[in-house]
């Protein structure tokens, strides 16, 4: 059996991607759809397990059709000859027998949904999107209308503006987002936050911009992004390259407008350009290792860990003693439960202590 065959065998035996197919868990399709965008390679054996699976699917769905018929005819008799229809179509796919049965569970308890071929081989009628959101605590992986693959973090929206595809391709981002985009030298893809404007071609790159934060970044994977920050936030121009990224401070920006003084004479407190961190715990980058269902604290203090937790896990955290908020946390986290997330911070800063109120609040005391 060659490389390629043990791989294939390897994801449609594996139960997450199986998952991925069905469209069952929104981390499954999160984690896959990223596996694809980061790595091209695995494309082939990718779209071979995805064929396979769709094979059985189309099987699977002949003996649901076969069986509506039966029952029409004679319920009692279908309860007998159950089994040996679909022992007579699994005869027809010869590597049904280790991958078959646990696909059809799945599909006998209504899981089943549309084939997975509808994100790795974009259609040029994706569906008609206005607005995207994300509740704090949820992840969604979906395509644009021009076939741009979009992930968007928890406690997010991003909403499609008008016009879009016609001469630009325009969105505003409230939140954090991975985008993918497609190559169109034509149309400019345009991202707008409160902060900055971000123009590319085609490329892969990370906006973070969230409200309740005070900071936003820009962090470029590969390609080329063009940003230009909006007047309160100096009005400059900026270009990225490959593992770069761009962080305005919105908090000083905001006391400019406030206070409405001048801009200080150097921007450097308010604008930081910055290189991309390969983590020291995974293998990877920081800032985009929350695509991967990787939660990454590094050298973070308590209170931005805590924030992290709101959006991660949809709760709510109240220091109760102001003073852990500036002790300093590093750890990851690969799908965990809260439960364990908090476990091991305690286990790691033993003056932190915790505990649930109901099912949506946690207290560190």
């Amino acid at each position: 059996m060659s490389a390629f065959e043990k791989e294939v065998e390897k994801l449609i035996n594996d139960d997450s991607f199986i998952s991925y197919f069905l469209r069952k868990d929104e981390q499954d399709i999160v984690y896959w759809e990223t596996i694809l965008l980061t790595q091209p390679d695995k494309k082939p054996v990718v779209a071979e397990a995805l064929n396979r699976l769709t094979q059985m699917n189309k099987a699977l769905k002949d003996v649901e059709r076969q069986r509506a018929v039966d029952r029409l005819r004679k319920a009692v008799e279908m309860q007998k000859s159950e089994l040996p229809v679909i022992e007579t179509v699994w005869q027809k796919i010869s590597w049904h027998q280790k991958y078959g049965r646990r696909l059809a569970a799945a599909v006998m308890t209504g899981l089943l949904v549309v084939s997975a071929l509808y994100f790795y081989r974009p259609s040029e009628k994706s569906p008609s999107l206005s607005k995207m959101t994300t509740k704090e605590g949820e992840r969604k992986s979906f395509l644009l209308p021009d076939g741009s693959q979009v992930i968007l973090n928890g406690g997010s929206q991003l909403e499609i503006m008008a016009g879009f595809n016609d001469n630009t391709r325009e969105v505003q981002l409230k939140g954090e987002a991975y985008f993918d985009v497609t190559k169109n030298s034509k149309r400019p893809f345009i991202i707008h936050t409160s902060t900055m404007h971000v123009r590319v071609l085609g490329t892969a790159f990370n906006v973070k911009a969230y409200e309740d934060e005070a900071l936003d970044e820009t962090s470029l994977i590969r390609g080329e992004v063009e940003i230009t920050l909006t007047r309160e936030a100096s009005g400059k121009t900026y270009l990225l390259k490959p593992l770069q990224k761009l962080v305005v401070n919105k908090e000083l920006v905001a006391r400019i407008i406030h206070t409405q003084n001048d801009l200080p004479d150097s921007d450097q407190e308010m604008v930081k350009l910055d290189s991309l961190r390969q983590s020291r715990l995974i293998d990877g980058l920081t800032e985009t290792a929350w695509t991967e269902n990787r939660l990454v604290f590094e050298n973070e203090t308590l209170s931005d860990a805590a924030r992290k937790i709101e959006k991660w896990y949809g709760v709510e955290v109240e220091f109760k003693n102001q003073s852990l908020q500036h002790l300093r946390y590093t750890g990851t986290f690969d799908k965990q439960n809260i439960e364990k997330v908090l476990e091991v911070i305690h286990l790691t800063i033993p003056v932190l202590h915790y505990r649930f109120e109901g099912s949506g609040k946690v207290i560190f005391y």
